[in-house]
This record gives structure tokens, C-alpha cells and sequence, in this order.
């Protein structure tokens, strides 16, 4: 997609008729999402919320949808390289070379191996700058009428690695003020939250927690048990010993007990099912794995 845009874009600054009408296709299409998620933003209008309020949400979400439009559209010709050299590579790998087919890199050890300066950006998106003086350089000379209002397209295209460094810059996080009533609230909604635990993870469930808890028509405690309720039980009590609710004997007793129950479930080749009856302790039907579940879980554990 992307590829095709820039195409179309160079195509129409350099020889096609109406220059002009292919750029406003090709910045049509980038922000005709946005522009119907800012109608939606302004006609979403819930029934309990204030105009006023309404009208406040309403623009700070146009605001984003725009920004969020306009990086795009500044960004383009570096998305377009970068999705054209992967598809180069792969193809190459796959039809000549049949080699490195694995090769992958994750997100963490992209950031430690590239430069976080603006000079680094710069290197490592060097085709937008470059593209943008090339066209402005051949414009000039050729075609000084399409300059004229493609200007702003090029401008930004040539400080784009400065936009991306620019927004990867670390955000400074507000420190919250929370003054007394809002501390109390806090303190007692906690305290609220690890009640549920206390009451309903125990011996009688062989301590795995139940999915949820029904108050209205009638009282009902659900009677499965998945392995984020699991993973998020443990926490509950480590929670719970640092607010000083239980003490490190309890928490270590609460974990144990669970932790023995949950060596003693069914698993399929080492993963939990995504469901058991807490009752029962054997899965329920029907029987699978959530990879979801199971990453929550793995989570929580190395956090315990």
C-alpha cells in the first residue's frame, strides 16, 4: 500500500497531467479513516455526558486522529522503503538464496543495537530526507508549478527522522497528588478487593479462585478457574502482605497451598488448560489452550 502511494506520488510530481489531483487522492486516502473516526468522535454522543464535556473529549480525540494522520503522512516514504526492503529480502531469501530464513530481531535488542540521538535517526531514515531534496531539486528546474503546493509534503518528509525522534523522546510522567479523601477511598476499595480473595480462595476451592462473583438476582460464585484468575490470586496475596493485611507466613502459606494445587491439575504437554472447575480440579469442557491466559500467567509468576 504504502510502496504504491509513493509511487503514485513521484509518478505524478515528475510526468503525469494534474499533479495536483494525485496528491489529493494519494492525502485523501491517508486521512479518510481519521476523518470519519472525528465524525464519529463528534455524533458518539453519550446521553448521561455534559455538552460541554462531550465537546472536550470530542476534540482531543480530532486532535489525536489528525496528529496521528499527519505522522503518517510524513513518515510514508520511510514506511514505504522500509516495507519494500522486506519484501526484497524475504523474496530473495525464499526464491535464491535459502538462507537466514530465521533471522529476526525483537523490538528490545532493535533499540540497544540502533542510535537513539537525532543523528541516528538520521542514518536509519535516510531515504525520506534524501527523496525530499531529490524532488525538490528536480522541481525546481522542471516543474516549479507542482512546487508550489507540494511544498508542505516535502518539508515534512525532510525532517521526518527529526518527527520520529522527536516523539521517541521518554515522556515525563506527571507524579500523582492524591490528597487524604482520595487516599482513603483508595485504602478502603483495596481493602474491598482482597476480602473477595479472602473469602471465596480457601480450602473449599482448594484454593484457586473462582472466575467471578454474581450478587444480583441471587448469589452466585462462578465455579471455573482460568490461569490469569490463577496468576492474578497469587498477586492478591503478595498485595495483600504489602499493605499489611496478612502477614509473610500467611502469604507464604496462601501461596504454597495454591501453588501445590496447581502442580496436581491436568496439563497438555506442560500448559494449563484454559479452564478448570475449581471443585473438581479437572479441566472443563471444551478442553484448550489459551496463549493469552498462559502469558498472563507466565507474567504473574515471575513477578510472585
Amino acid at each position: 500500500m504504502t510502496p504504491a502511494q509513493i509511487l503514485l506520488l513521484i509518478l505524478a510530481w515528475l510526468m503525469l497531467l494534474q499533479p495536483w489531483f494525485w496528491t489529493i487522492v494519494v492525502v485523501g486516502a491517508a486521512l479518510a479513516l481519521p476523518g470519519l473516526a472525528c465524525i464519529r468522535a463528534i455524533l458518539n454522543k453519550s446521553a448521561q455526558l455534559p455538552l460541554d464535556k462531550h465537546l472536550h473529549y470530542a476534540g482531543r480525540s480530532i486532535v489525536r486522529y489528525l496528529a496521528q494522520a499527519g505522522l503518517g503522512l510524513t513518515l510514508l516514504p520511510y514506511e514505504a522503503f522500509f516495507s519494500l526492503d522486506a519484501v526484497v529480502r524475504t523474496g530473495g531469501r525464499l526464491l535464491f538464496t535459502h538462507k537466514r530464513l530465521l533471522e529476526w530481531n525483537s523490538s528490545s535488542s532493535s533499540q540497544k543495537s540502533g542510535k537513539s540521538d537525532l543523528v541516528g535517526f538520521y542514518r536509519s531514515m535516510w531515504i525520506a530526507p534524501t527523496l525530499a531534496i531529490a524532488m525538490t531539486s528536480y522541481l525546481t528546474f522542471w516543474r516549479p508549478e507542482v512546487l508550489d503546493f507540494v511544498w508542505p509534503l516535502l518539508l515534512s518528509r525532510s525532517l521526518a527522522p527529526a518527527v520520529a525522534w522527536w516523539i521517541s523522546l521518554p515522556l515525563a510522567l506527571p507524579k500523582a497528588k492524591l490528597d487524604d479523601d482520595q487516599t482513603l477511598f483508595l485504602r478502603k476499595l483495596s481493602r474491598k478487593t482482597w476480602k473477595s480473595f479472602e473469602t471465596f480462595v480457601g480450602p473449599e476451592s482448594h484454593w484457586l479462585p473462582p472466575d467471578n462473583y454474581q450478587e444480583e438476582p441471587r448469589s452466585v460464585v462462578a465455579n471455573g478457574t482460568s490461569p490469569t484468575n490463577m496468576g492474578l490470586s497469587l498477586l492478591a496475596n503478595l498485595a495483600a502482605y504489602d499493605f499489611g493485611y496478612i502477614s509473610a507466613g500467611k502469604l507464604i502459606d496462601r501461596n504454597a497451598c495454591a501453588l501445590q494445587t496447581m502442580k496436581t491439575l491436568e496439563r497438555f504437554q506442560g500448559h494449563f488448560y484454559n479452564w478448570y472447575d475449581i471443585m473438581l480440579c479437572e479441566p472443563m469442557l471444551p478442553r484448550y489452550i489459551s496463549t493469552v491466559d498462559s502469558g498472563n500467567l507466565a507474567g504473574h509468576l515471575l513477578t510472585v
